[in-house]
């Protein structure tokens, strides 16, 4: 059985407050010998998630900066094939940049205080790290994070806006993410194609506690919602057919939802034939 575990980072997999998994870490090694696809789907930077990767000693497919890129690695390695792929829908930050600064209303663009432009200290503060783990999520190459200081109408005026400019809003556990019109459902008819075994398309348990997974969770063939660190939980819209809440915040939440969903495809598979 071809199964993907397609997952959010930041209080998804990595805890809220201290961004680690270290708890679950052979669980996860188990998930990968054991033959299970892990792909990272998350607001982060590429330097942010190959340095997650780094401590797992493995080599993580990943979707980075809510869809602006996906890297397989495989993929990288053969030119031919990767011609048959777009994996790449962002923008360069120059260009948001421009479209932002010559486009957007100047009574919604003075409600966004973006992260780049505060001080180190707030950029800090904001985010919830420092030092290099501050350098590598500020690298961005296809995203720029802001704070929101309007009502709920503004922001949508503004989302709306930006539509029609080709730019897109997502909301994160900490900040909102302004971007090429992607997100991080994008890639899924990809990553469905290429990871099909004889015709056989892989099934998909996607992971995700917060508003910008909301798309890729809908489409999976699983979703399980992680708790957030304040006890609430994402609402889907149009969930799956088979929804799991976790009882605990990340990390142990992930793993928790990771053995059910596990469960639950093995019977589903079995039953199917």
């Amino acid at each position: 059985m071809n199964i993907i575990f397609l997952t959010d980072l930041d209080g998804t997999m990595l805890s809220h407050d201290n961004f680690s998994c270290d708890s679950i870490k052979n669980d996860i090694i188990n998930f990968l010998e054991s033959g299970i696809i892990i792909i990272f789907n998350s607001s982060k930077t590429r330097k942010e998630i190959e340095n997650i990767s780094k401590s797992f000693g493995v080599i993580f497919p990943y979707i980075c900066e809510n869809g602006g890129e996906f890297i397989l690695p495989e993929l990288q390695a053969n030119e031919e094939k990767n011609k048959l792929y777009n994996l790449k829908l962002g923008k360069d930050i120059e260009e948001i940049q421009f479209i932002w600064g010559t486009y957007t209303r100047s009574e919604l663009k003075n409600k966004c205080k973006f992260i780049k432009d505060m001080e180190v200290y707030y950029q800090s503060k904001i985010l919830g790290i420092k030092n290099e783990f501050l350098d590598n999520a500020l690298a961005r190459q296809f995203s720029l994070p802001f704070l929101f200081e309007g009502s709920n109408c503004e922001l949508e005026s503004l989302r709306i806006d930006l539509k029609k400019l080709g730019l897109n809003i997502k909301k994160g556990g900490r900040v909102h993410n302004l971007s090429a019109d992607h997100d991080k459902n994008s890639y899924f008819d990809i990553l469905r194609n290429y990871f099909k075994i004889k015709n056989k398309f892989p099934r998909i348990v996607g992971f995700g506690d917060h508003d910008n997974d909301r798309e890729f969770l809908e489409s999976s063939d699983v979703a399980c919602i992680i708790k957030q660190y304040n006890g609430a939980y994402l609402n889907l819209i149009n969930p799956p057919k088979k929804v799991f809440y976790s009882e605990s915040c990340a990390p142990t939440g992930w793993v928790e939802e990771a053995y059910k969903a596990l469960d639950y495809m093995n019977n589903y598979i079995l039953n199917e034939k």
